[in-house]
């Protein structure tokens, strides 16, 4: 019986994140200090006891590359990934901007002015629009990507956090200690309305292609909490160990990737599972606390306290699956 563990590797080397940062003698298991940003991931199949990070890896989720890595600039947090790759837009909180980073560079290009408290981001289908949560002001802004401006400013949403956006309607999480909820906004009118209340303090939010099921981070749990739209309610609850803050769903909706500010693992949930549970975990090598993906699922950006990194995935095929944005 072929075995579903797997050992992660480094341009073919086996990587151990206690192995002594000094590690040169070929083949000998490295630590995670000693990767660049031209290293390429690897999952291999094992059988029985191999050293290294032995992770669990079924035949849905195939590979992770780490295209580059940058250090993060100070109050870099939630984060996004146009369509092609190109940018990531990063919410800077200490500043209140948000920020476009080309990930060839990691370094900031353009920083547009948003509200207090900036905790969230998320891109419209085509990439000209942009919604930032600004948990401080109880509002969202949108951006006008073209022109890079605000265009208008929504209040009335207790203290926002992530957001996903599907056609016109932005998707906001809400945390509270009581009364949680998932708020929607028309991008177009700005109308404001109560999706339905969730359980524990949603930290963030990704949204299915098909609009038909939410994955909601519960940071008062350590579960990424499915909810379906039409009923409102919860239909499963996927434990990842520790409390999560970033969940982000890939462009054909196949994978939902989640991170936590605590762990060092990305969790990856195969979405058309019964129930949806997770399919692999992958070493991040930092701290993910916030996950972007972009919306053609190819590219997947991470920061953390360990900085800016950059990943490109290989997804799942899925035959006349729609493509959407995080």
């Amino acid at each position: 019986m072929q075995s579903d563990n797997c050992v992660l590797k480094a341009n073919g080397v086996i990587i151990d994140p206690s192995a002594p940062a000094n590690t040169v003698a070929s083949g000998y298991p490295i630590a995670a200090s000693q990767l660049k940003s031209t290293t390429t991931f690897e999952l291999e199949p094992v059988k029985g006891s191999v050293r290294g990070a032995s992770k669990q890896w079924s035949t849905f989720a195939k590979q992770l590359f780490l295209r580059r890595s940058f250090s993060g600039m100070v109050g870099w947090g939630a984060v996004t990934v146009d369509r092609t790759g190109k940018n990531a837009y990063v919410c800077n909180s200490s500043a209140r901007t948000l920020e476009i980073v080309p990930l060839a560079t990691g370094m900031s290009t353009m920083s547009i002015p948003v509200g207090l408290g900036a905790r969230g981001v998320s891109l419209g289908d085509d990439d000209t629009v942009a919604v930032v949560s600004n948990a401080f002001d109880d509002s969202i802004s949108i951006i006008d990507l073209t022109s890079h401006k605000i265009t208008s400013t929504i209040s009335g949403i207790k203290s926002p956090a992530g957001s996903a956006i599907l056609g016109n309607t932005a998707f906001i999480a809400s945390p509270q200690k009581s009364d949680s909820k998932i708020m929607t906004v028309n991008i177009e009118t700005g109308e404001l309305s109560e999706l339905f209340a969730v359980k524990g303090q949603p930290f963030d939010v990704a949204v299915t292609p098909d609009g038909r099921t939410i994955y909601v981070a519960n940071y008062s749990s350590t579960s990424i909490d499915v909810y379906d739209v039409d009923s409102a309610s919860m239909t499963h609850s996927i434990d990842v160990k520790t409390p999560p803050t970033t969940v982000a769903v890939s462009g054909n909706g196949a994978s939902v990737y989640a991170g936590t500010q605590t762990g060092t693992d990305i969790y990856v949930l195969n979405s058309h599972s019964s129930p949806p549970d997770v399919t692999a975990v992958v070493s991040a090598l930092s701290r993910p606390a916030n996950i972007g993906v972009s919306g053609s699922g190819q590219f997947m950006v991470t920061i953390g306290p360990s900085g800016f990194f950059v990943f490109e995935l290989s997804v799942p095929d899925l035959p006349n699956a729609e493509v959407s944005s995080k």
